[in-house]
């Protein structure tokens, strides 16, 4: 069966209320909006469940990206965010020309002008807290790079909190990276990517749906590097995440899964856990 694509109007409305899902298998899951703005505190490319299938934790909320085209016009972000001390909500994505979705990953197809598109990807792996975020570029007339910011939350997922940057550890390993708090953790790999180690707090990002229904809606997000792929003409590179930060990307796969049952599930618990048998 052809995987859904969905028509965009070029607002905001219905994208921001068009929501998707990407289960796991594990009780962990992938969830955000159509347009990728987080609007739940439930929404992330990498919502994990260390007792599977409970215990889930908030790892990878978004990612940001900007583009810098060596012309020298002015550089865009793809994805657009909601912050709380802005006056307005996203109202437009004139470069979002195309959502599609499977059973086990989400497209976005970007078109920032000059016959530039930019293709991202969210595959979820089966079985595993993983997840692989990969960028296509088509460039035939421009050079130039994608700045990717990763949007780590690393927090149980009910939660929100307002760390400081300090409150998160952060280490390298190789052409590795390791972020974590006492509530979760994340590996973080790359191929072809540039890394700059220079970490930034993104503060106070607004979760719209949260405050609709009176809940805490505002949180802290740690950016631990920023990744830059530079381009010119076609090129494709990926970021994978991992809350199995003992487990590197080459031990997963990304292939559509077989449709299983909750058997699967429950013969991946331990039978003396019965707190996850009976969730």
């Amino acid at each position: 069966m052809p995987a859904p694509v969905y028509q965009l109007d070029r607002t905001c409305q219905s994208l921001l209320e068009t929501e998707w899902l990407l289960p796991d298998g594990l009780g962990g899951f992938a969830m955000g909006t159509a347009l990728g703005t987080p609007t739940r505190r439930y929404h992330g490319l990498l919502i994990a469940a260390t007792r599977p299938p409970v215990g889930r934790v908030a790892v990878l909320t978004q990612i940001a990206e900007r583009l810098v085209l060596d012309s020298g016009d002015q550089p865009v972000w793809l994805t657009p965010f909601h912050f709380h001390d802005a006056p307005d909500r996203p109202r437009r994505s004139d470069l979002l020309d195309r959502f599609s979705k499977g059973t086990s990953w989400c497209q976005w197809l970007f078109r920032p002008g000059s016959g530039c598109t930019i293709e991202k990807r969210v595959d979820i792996a089966h079985a595993h807290n993983a997840v692989r975020v990969r960028y296509r570029i088509h460039a035939p007339a421009q050079a130039g790079i994608l700045e990717l910011r990763p949007l780590l939350s690393l927090r149980d997922f009910h939660a929100l909190h307002r760390r400081r940057l300090d409150e998160f550890a952060i280490r390298h390993a190789d052409q590795a990276l390791i972020a974590a708090t006492p509530e979760a953790g994340v590996l973080i790999e790359t191929d072809r990517l540039e890394r700059s180690d220079r970490p930034e707090l993104w503060e106070a990002l607004y979760f719209e749906r949260e405050a609709d229904r009176g809940q805490d809606c505002v949180e802290n997000l740690l950016v631990p590097a920023t990744y830059r792929l530079r381009f010119e003409g076609p090129c494709e590179a990926s970021l994978f995440f991992s809350a199995e930060v003992e487990r590197t990307a080459a031990t997963f796969t990304f292939d559509e899964p077989p449709i299983v049952g909750l058997d699967h599930v429950l013969s991946r618990i331990p039978s003396e856990d019965q707190e996850a048998r009976n969730a």
